[in-house]
Protein backbone atom coordinates (compact mmCIF):
# COMPACT_ATOMS: atom_id res chain seq x y z
CA UNK A 1 0.00 0.00 0.00
CA UNK A 2 1.44 3.36 -0.93
CA UNK A 3 0.90 5.91 1.85
CA UNK A 4 0.01 9.55 1.23
CA UNK A 5 3.13 11.72 0.25
CA UNK A 6 3.69 15.78 0.88
CA UNK A 7 2.44 16.67 -2.56
CA UNK A 8 -0.53 14.64 -2.67
CA UNK A 9 -1.36 15.73 1.33
CA UNK A 10 -0.59 19.54 0.84
CA UNK A 11 -3.11 19.50 -2.71
CA UNK A 12 -5.95 17.56 -0.52
CA UNK A 13 -5.61 19.63 2.10
CA UNK A 14 -5.99 22.72 -0.48
CA UNK A 15 -9.11 20.82 -1.63
CA UNK A 16 -10.69 20.19 1.85
CA UNK A 17 -9.75 23.91 2.75
CA UNK A 18 -12.01 25.20 -0.29
CA UNK A 19 -14.89 22.92 1.18
CA UNK A 20 -13.87 24.40 4.78
CA UNK A 21 -12.80 27.32 4.56
CA UNK A 22 -12.76 27.42 8.25
CA UNK A 23 -10.48 25.06 8.72
CA UNK A 24 -6.49 26.03 8.62
CA UNK A 25 -4.12 24.70 5.80
CA UNK A 26 -1.56 23.68 8.10
CA UNK A 27 -4.26 21.81 10.72
CA UNK A 28 -5.67 20.47 7.70
CA UNK A 29 -2.37 19.21 6.23
CA UNK A 30 -1.01 17.72 10.18
CA UNK A 31 -4.03 16.00 10.46
CA UNK A 32 -3.57 13.98 7.27
CA UNK A 33 0.29 13.73 8.18
CA UNK A 34 -1.34 11.86 11.48
CA UNK A 35 -3.09 9.75 9.19
CA UNK A 36 -0.65 9.09 6.71
CA UNK A 37 0.39 5.25 8.16
CA UNK A 38 -3.57 4.51 8.46
CA UNK A 39 -4.40 3.70 4.28
CA UNK A 40 -3.62 4.54 0.94
CA UNK A 41 -3.75 8.23 -0.38
CA UNK A 42 -7.55 7.45 -1.75
CA UNK A 43 -9.11 6.24 1.80
CA UNK A 44 -7.24 9.20 3.44
CA UNK A 45 -9.20 11.36 0.81
CA UNK A 46 -12.11 9.97 1.29
CA UNK A 47 -11.99 9.87 5.11
CA UNK A 48 -11.40 13.93 4.97
CA UNK A 49 -13.62 14.70 2.81
CA UNK A 50 -16.32 13.00 4.90
CA UNK A 51 -15.30 14.65 7.64
CA UNK A 52 -15.22 17.77 5.91
CA UNK A 53 -19.48 17.26 5.77
CA UNK A 54 -19.72 17.36 9.59
CA UNK A 55 -20.15 20.98 10.50
CA UNK A 56 -20.31 20.33 14.19
CA UNK A 57 -16.15 20.10 13.97
CA UNK A 58 -14.01 22.38 14.13
CA UNK A 59 -10.70 20.97 13.35
CA UNK A 60 -10.11 18.06 10.84
CA UNK A 61 -8.01 16.75 14.02
CA UNK A 62 -9.94 13.31 14.58
CA UNK A 63 -9.14 12.32 11.21
CA UNK A 64 -6.67 9.61 12.45
CA UNK A 65 -9.19 8.07 14.88
CA UNK A 66 -11.03 5.07 14.47
CA UNK A 67 -14.84 6.30 13.33
CA UNK A 68 -17.18 6.07 10.52
CA UNK A 69 -15.46 8.85 8.30
CA UNK A 70 -13.59 5.77 7.56
CA UNK A 71 -16.44 3.48 6.65
CA UNK A 72 -16.23 2.15 2.98
CA UNK A 73 -12.45 2.25 2.88
CA UNK A 74 -9.83 -0.15 3.61
CA UNK A 75 -9.06 1.24 6.67
CA UNK A 76 -12.59 0.32 8.07
CA UNK A 77 -11.82 -3.12 8.01
CA UNK A 78 -8.56 -2.93 9.88
CA UNK A 79 -8.03 -3.64 13.64
CA UNK A 80 -7.53 -0.20 15.49
CA UNK A 81 -4.21 0.34 15.96
CA UNK A 82 -2.75 -0.55 19.79
CA UNK A 83 -1.62 2.76 21.29
CA UNK A 84 1.67 3.82 23.12
CA UNK A 85 1.14 3.46 26.90
CA UNK A 86 3.90 6.26 27.48
CA UNK A 87 2.33 8.55 24.56
CA UNK A 88 -1.21 7.14 23.98
CA UNK A 89 -1.83 9.79 21.56
CA UNK A 90 0.67 7.76 19.39
CA UNK A 91 -0.19 4.47 17.90
CA UNK A 92 2.67 2.12 19.64
CA UNK A 93 4.36 0.86 16.53
CA UNK A 94 5.20 4.43 14.95
CA UNK A 95 5.58 6.38 18.26
CA UNK A 96 8.19 9.05 17.78
CA UNK A 97 8.75 9.76 21.22
CA UNK A 98 9.80 6.29 22.19
CA UNK A 99 11.91 6.53 19.60
CA UNK A 100 13.84 9.22 20.64
CA UNK A 101 13.59 7.67 23.81
CA UNK A 102 14.89 4.76 22.64
CA UNK A 103 18.45 6.56 20.36
CA UNK A 104 19.38 8.42 23.63
CA UNK A 105 18.67 5.10 25.40
CA UNK A 106 21.25 3.86 22.76
CA UNK A 107 23.46 6.29 22.55
CA UNK A 108 23.52 5.88 26.96
CA UNK A 109 24.25 2.40 26.60
CA UNK A 110 26.76 2.72 24.19
CA UNK A 111 28.19 5.45 26.11
CA UNK A 112 28.48 3.15 29.04
CA UNK A 113 30.21 -0.05 26.87
CA UNK A 114 33.19 2.56 26.00
CA UNK A 115 33.36 3.45 29.54
CA UNK A 116 33.91 -0.70 30.59
CA UNK A 117 35.86 -0.89 27.77
CA UNK A 118 38.07 1.71 28.48
CA UNK A 119 38.31 0.26 32.22
CA UNK A 120 39.27 -3.02 30.99
CA UNK A 121 42.19 -1.89 28.80
CA UNK A 122 43.56 0.22 31.81
CA UNK A 123 43.65 -2.55 34.94
CA UNK A 124 46.24 -4.25 34.93
CA UNK A 125 45.47 -8.06 35.51
CA UNK A 126 47.65 -9.68 38.30
CA UNK A 127 47.34 -13.69 36.91
CA UNK A 128 48.41 -16.28 39.80
CA UNK A 129 50.70 -18.75 38.47
CA UNK A 130 49.44 -21.92 38.42
CA UNK A 131 51.34 -23.99 40.94
CA UNK A 132 52.95 -27.04 39.79
CA UNK A 133 51.05 -30.12 41.21
CA UNK A 134 52.58 -32.49 42.77
CA UNK A 135 52.77 -35.08 39.86
CA UNK A 136 54.25 -32.56 37.45
CA UNK A 137 57.08 -32.08 40.39
CA UNK A 138 57.94 -35.40 40.77
CA UNK A 139 58.03 -35.89 36.79
CA UNK A 140 60.37 -33.32 36.75
CA UNK A 141 62.77 -35.21 39.58
CA UNK A 142 62.31 -38.68 37.52
CA UNK A 143 63.72 -37.14 34.20
CA UNK A 144 66.61 -35.32 35.99
CA UNK A 145 67.33 -38.11 37.50
CA UNK A 146 67.61 -40.03 34.30
CA UNK A 147 69.55 -37.15 32.25
CA UNK A 148 72.13 -37.66 35.04
CA UNK A 149 72.13 -41.50 34.58
CA UNK A 150 72.38 -40.73 30.82
CA UNK A 151 75.06 -38.40 30.80
CA UNK A 152 77.18 -40.50 33.60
Amino acid sequence: MMHIDHTQATALAAFVGRIRPDWDHPGIVAAIGKARSLGSAAAIGAALCRLAENRELRTPAMLAEPGTHWSGTTVAKLPPPIMCAEHPHQPARECPDCRAQAVTDKAALADLAAAVRAHHKTRTRHTPRPEPTPDRTRIEQIRAELDREATT
